[in-house]
This record gives C-alpha cells, sequence and structure tokens, in this order.
C-alpha cells in the first residue's frame, strides 16, 4: 500500500498520482516531481491518501517546489520559445509542402 497525492501539470489538466515517501505536502503546494518526461513542477490537489494494489511502481513526490526551480521553469520556457521559433524559421527556408500562411502556431 502506497502514500500518494493527486498532481496536477495545468489548469484543467489530468490528475496523476505520486508516491509522497513521508513527504508531507498540502492542497495547493508546488511540488518537484519524477515524470516520464523528466523532472516537472505540478501542484497538489488531491491530499494524502493509500492506494492499495497499484500495478506498476508509481513516480515519487521529490520535493517542494523552490524559488529556483520556478526560476529554472521560466528559464525552460524561454528557452521552448527560442527553439520553436527556430524551428519554424527553418521550415519556412526549406518551403513547408503546405500554403504559407495557413500554420500560425505558438508554443
Amino acid at each position: 500500500m502506497a502514500d500518494v497525492v493527486g498532481i496536477r501539470f495545468k489548469t484543467c489538466g489530468k490528475i496523476y498520482d505520486f508516491e509522497v515517501n513521508g513527504l508531507e505536502v498540502k492542497r495547493g503546494e508546488a511540488v518537484v516531481v519524477e515524470s516520464e518526461l523528466g523532472l516537472s513542477i505540478g501542484n497538489v490537489v488531491v491530499e494524502r491518501h493509500a492506494l492499495e494494489g497499484a500495478l506498476k511502481e508509481m513516480k515519487r513526490v521529490l520535493r517542494k517546489a523552490t524559488e529556483d526551480d520556478f526560476k529554472q521553469k521560466v528559464d525552460n520556457e524561454g528557452l521552448e520559445r527560442e527553439a520553436w521559433g527556430y524551428c519554424l524559421e527553418r521550415i519556412m527556408a526549406r518551403g513547408p509542402p503546405y500554403e504559407a500562411g495557413i500554420y500560425r502556431g505558438d508554443p
């Protein structure tokens, strides 16, 4: 039996269960978790509860989020926007196979 909390990454996103390993976290707190994509910041939306019969090993809450974690997130978002712009620039330079102006995606 594992102690878990429900974590949400986007405002209206899906809620995922993460093992808390004795860490005291409350609803509304931001935490750093081990996710499929690496480390991520999520918000606790479901209080600690016991989960029986987990089918696979669960990812864990590593710690409460710090100011440094939030600064890193902002830096990463800036890099993401730069990469998105560079990729769009390269696509346009190569002449996309669709009519120009149809796609106006933003990250």
